[in-house]
């Protein structure tokens, strides 16, 4: 049964914060048994791979999920091309990097976990194209199902494998099976037809021409979103890059939210563009601001004020020097909650030609400025980079929307919000020391709350698009 935006965004998001937590287990587990060198090592190998990966994407997740928002209809035959061919990429990629690490002598010692963990990214990869179709349908639950069971099962494997050998290799052999144990679920709860293997070049070309634009710019964006840390493995000792990891794993655990609340949008957006209905176009974005608005502010309060106890919590004592890095980049998480969504929406307007010439931009920028003052300033260089590469990003989506659509955010609701920011902010401050960490939590969660609610900021009206299912008749836009 299809359920609306908001709700299955609250699914999701539910779910997502089960998983959070059992990644906070994850990484708990990992930090401890690796230590801060060991643990360095393996998020960059887990950088390359998904730089790998991402080579290999190719835009095919985007533009599936917009061509079956298009052709509903033929969304067995569109799933079962464009898995055949993100299959056939997958292969190609990952077994030239396999070559690679071979001759390269830095890179051999991590040739057997790159080869292990090359499975594990090609199942990750396939339940990304599948979670297109379960946002099509609106059942993301499935998804979120199988997530879940993914990550319990790497929780199983970590304890089992660590009884014997806690490394690198080890923890990459957890990583994967549970990838491989998602997928299968995800495959197994597919809402259609399920896909079967296919050699069709004349509808490969097709899919390429629409999607090289998309995965050039994932790609290019992938380049700037994970450069520093290869950067970092060269000018940096890796108990540095272990610190930089740790606090950009719980950066990259909430980016979570914005990319499926894009996901969810994107679908909408397209059908309502395809009537060339722009009243309801914007009517989404300015729900959709709405929600990331008062989400992201909450989570900058975390970060900002609880950065030691969550490291304390997520890593242990030998990963609390990363605290200032999490503080850094948590104004880049607030920027890219935004700017995923305005991303997204270029993606609908079908303007990939400005997000590939951006993306090139800002790559070009990041990687210029992470080998001008990492050497230097080290990880805090790198962090404070990150969100100037965002704030570019985000504001340069943002004006080329405002531009198409005639998008414009209420003044008063930036206002309420960021005085809600301000007034939540002081009440931390003003707290005694000896209050704990926990009870600091909970007032900070409930007095926000109220805030966000009695300023009128979100309320059941502002949202009549993203509580209306697929089937439903789409309201009117306001005014």
């Amino acid at each position: 049964m299809a359920q609306s935006i908001l709700t299955n965004t609250t699914i999701a998001t539910i779910g997502r914060l089960i998983n959070i937590l059992l990644g906070i287990v994850v990484t708990a587990l990992i930090t401890r048994l690796l230590g801060p060198s060991q643990f360095g090592s393996y998020v960059l190998l887990l950088s390359i791979g998904a730089l790998v990966q991402l080579a290999a994407d190719f835009g095919l997740y985007l533009t599936l999920t917009r061509t079956v928002a298009e052709q509903p209809h033929q969304s067995p035959v569109l799933l079962s091309q464009v898995f055949s061919l993100r299959l056939l990429l997958l292969g190609a990629v990952f077994l030239l990097a396999t070559v690679i690490t071979l001759i390269i002598p830095n890179l051999r010692p991590y040739a057997l976990p790159f080869i292990i963990m090359s499975f594990g990214l090609s199942c990750q990869s396939f339940s990304q194209l599948l979670l297109g179709i379960y946002q099509h349908r609106q059942v993301v639950w499935r998804a979120t199902l199988g997530d879940l069971v993914g990550r319990l099962a790497q929780i199983a494997s970590i304890f089992l494998l660590s009884t014997s050998a806690a490394n690198i290799s080890s923890m990459i052999m957890a990583f994967t099976i549970g990838t491989a144990l998602a997928y299968l679920l995800h495959h197994w709860l597919l809402p259609v037809t399920p896909w079967r293997l296919v050699f069709a070049w004349s509808a490969w070309k097709k899919i390429i021409i629409v999607s090289w634009p998309l995965g050039a710019m994932l790609l290019v964006n992938a380049v700037y979103f994970r450069i520093d840390m290869l950067i970092l493995s060269f000018f940096r000792p890796a108990w540095e890059i272990g610190w930089y990891g740790a606090a950009y794993r719980i950066i990259e655990s909430a980016l979570f939210f914005p990319a499926m609340f894009g996901g969810l949008l994107l679908p909408r957006i397209t059908a309502a563009l395809s009537q060339q209905d722009l009243p309801h176009v914007n009517q989404y974005l300015i729900e959709g601001l709405r929600v990331l608005l008062v989400l992201s502010l909450y989570s900058l309060l975390v970060l900002l004020y609880f950065s030691q106890p969550i490291l304390l919590l997520i890593a242990g004592p030998t990963f609390i020097a990363a605290a200032p890095l999490l503080q850094i980049l948590s104004l880049a998480l607030v920027i890219m909650f935004f700017g995923n969504l305005f991303g997204f929406a270029l993606v609908a307007l079908g303007r990939q030609s400005f997000l590939l010439r951006l993306y090139l931009a800002l790559a070009v920028f990041n990687t210029c400025a992470n080998l001008l003052l990492i050497p230097r300033y080290g990880a805090a260089a790198a962090a404070w980079t990150t969100v100037a590469t965002e704030l570019i990003a985000a504001g340069s989506a943002a004006w080329y929307v405002h531009r198409t659509t005639g998008l414009s955010l209420p003044y008063s609701l930036v206002f309420k919000i960021l005085f809600t920011f301000i007034g939540c902010s002081v009440f931390l401050y003003l707290l005694p020391s000896t209050v704990p960490v926990a009870v600091r939590a909970i007032l900070l969660t409930g007095v926000y709350g109220v805030a966000v609610f009695s300023a009128n900021i979100v309320s059941p009206a502002h949202f009549r698009l993203l509580r209306a299912g697929t089937t439903d008749p789409v309201p009117p836009p306001l005014g």
